[in-house]
């Protein structure tokens, strides 16, 4: 995982659908509500998980250089 712009992007649509869910919930669409929290939590959920694998690319990149000094 090189590039840092897929878990953000996801991360950034998650904040979306959960503005959407908060409108809808305001707005007494409650089902709706339910359907969007639930695309932003899962959203939010393959964002971190991305995220972490970035992290992880990153520290096997540092340990693999500190190896070949």
């Amino acid at each position: 995982m090189q590039s840092p712009f897929v878990w953000r992007l996801f991360v950034f649509m998650a904040l979306i659908a959960l503005g959407f869910c908060l409108v809808l919930a305001s707005a007494g669409n409650t089902a709706f509500a339910v359907a969007w929290g639930a695309i932003a939590a899962g959203w939010f959920g393959v964002g971190m998980w991305l995220w972490r694998r970035h992290i992880r690319y990153e520290d096997d990149l540092r340990r693999a250089e500190a190896r070949r000094r």
